[in-house]
This record gives C-alpha cells, structure tokens and sequence, in this order.
C-alpha cells in the first residue's frame, strides 16, 4: 500500500543540521578557503546554541573551529605574512583575509596566539609602504581593493593609518 508523510517544519530550518554538518565537513585547502570554513562557524556556534541543535553544539564545534585557527596559522611564514598556500609567498590580501578570520574567532571567544595578529600587521604595514604588484590580482582595481582590505583590516586590529588611506584615497 501507499504511505503519506507529512512532515511540518515552522522554522523552515529542516535539514539544516546535515548542511551545517556538509559545511564542517568540506576539505577545504588553501587560506582562502580554510579562512572562509572558519568564519561560517563562529556564526554555526551562535545558531546551533539559539536553537540547540545538539549534534553539533559543544566539544564536536568547538573541536572544529579550534583546528581552523590552527590550520590558518600554518599559512603565515617568517615575514609575518600569510600566502595562499602554506609554504608560499605571502600576499596582502590573503594575510589581510586571514587577520580578519582570526580578529573574528578573537571576537567569538577563541584564543588566538597574539603574535600571529602582531606578525601579520608588521607585514601589512611594510607592504603598504611599498605595495608588491608583481603579482596583480588581475589589474590594477583589484592591487587597490587588496591594498583597501588591508588598511581595513589594520584598522579593525587597531593598527589604523589614516595616512596610507589618504594616499590610497589620491590613487
């Protein structure tokens, strides 16, 4: 015989335990990519408590989020920069990237060695005074937009350059 099921779902959150898990799960690899796991979960924490989704509160989160501050850290090298693979050339923009994602998971309650946001800022500030564009990021809008993201990001951190954001305003 036929069998009806109906389910009803008054959140509209149905599922969402197994996209949040699909999310924890991606092999992500490279900064970009590392960096942006880790984001989304700070936000997966706040919302896996407020509507206590058991299978991923707790220790299993916690677990998680605490290897991508790790893996992150393992992108910056001896310049205090962070490259798009680990091992690489470091780049403003993934060291800017890579700060925020740490200054937020600081934010959420994480500790994060303090001497990768200090390492991270020295070299933002160096290539500020003298902008690699020997690797554009595609031309010369997106060597600006690299170079705005980390004036931002400094700012954030407290390492404002009012400054360098007036020089890069006159570009």
């Amino acid at each position: 015989g036929a069998e009806l099921v109906i389910s009803v779902d008054p959140d509209g959150l149905a599922g969402i335990e197994d996209g949040l898990r699909d999310l924890i799960g991606y092999p992500y690899g490279c900064i970009e990519q590392t960096t942006s796991k880790v984001i989304p979960m700070l936000a997966v924490r706040e919302l896996t408590e407020s509507l206590d989704l058991m299978a991923l509160t707790g220790t299993n989160l916690e677990g998680y989020v605490k290897a991508g501050i790790g893996k992150i850290g393992r992108f910056q090298g001896e310049s205090g920069g962070f490259s798009l693979w680990i091992g690489g050339e470091p780049e403003a923009y993934y060291t800017a990237y890579a700060l925020w994602g740490l200054h937020l998971a600081r934010q959420a309650g994480y500790a994060v060695d303090q001497s990768r946001i200090s390492d991270g800022l020295s070299y933002l500030r160096e290539d500020g005074k003298r902008p690699d564009t020997s690797k554009p990021y595609y031309d010369s809008h997106g060597d600006l937009g690299s170079q705005a993201f980390a004036l931002y990001v400094r700012a954030v951190l407290g390492d404002g350059d009012p400054a360098a954001i007036t020089e890069l305003l006159a570009k």
